[in-house]
């Protein structure tokens, strides 16, 4: 039995980056059809580079306030590893958010490409391809639409029907 809360596994296919790699770091950034993303595979390494920038940053801000005396060591021990913290989460959620936009990119090509998701009823089943009161005409010719002059709507504003002439 299969599990309902599982995300569905879509089939991969070439030109398109499903985390595995299916170009190369090289081949994925002079791709000129953009068919594969280079970001996806280069988020883990600029992780860990500003990562190791906020910890010098950090770092640096620690020593510098420990020289200014007593407020300068209790802001030191409070505030650096505070500030430290949040713009490692704000770096975290932000990269995350452009891995979420380009994973949905890459989902969205896929079932693109398998003709749509596994299950589902393909585009447009069950709906109508023309408006109800216009028939079909015959096979490959375009539908025809009922005869006469359309019916007669008296126009009006957005405060009702105009004045009558002479009024």
């Amino acid at each position: 039995m299969t599990n309902p809360y599982q995300a569905p596994q879509w089939p991969t296919t070439p030109g398109t980056d499903s985390g595995s790699g299916a170009k190369g770091f090289f081949g994925s950034l002079f791709d000129f059809g953009f068919t594969s993303f280079v970001t996806t595979k280069v988020i883990k390494v600029l992780y860990a580079v500003l990562l190791v920038l906020y910890g010098l940053v950090g770092l640096v801000l620690f020593i510098g306030l420990l020289t200014r005396g007593a407020l300068g060591i209790v802001a030191a021990i409070i505030f650096v590893p505070i500030g430290l913290l949040v713009y490692v989460v704000m770096l975290r959620i932000s990269l995350e958010f452009l891995i979420v936009v380009f994973r949905i990119a890459e989902d969205i090509r896929a079932m693109r490409l398998s003709g749509g998701a596994p299950g589902a009823a393909p585009f447009g089943a069950g709906v109508p391809s023309t408006p109800p009161g216009i028939a079909h005409g015959p096979v490959g010719n375009p539908p025809s639409f009922p005869s006469g002059p359309p019916p007669a709507v008296p126009p009006s504003g957005p405060f009702g029907p105009p004045p009558a002439p002479g009024v």
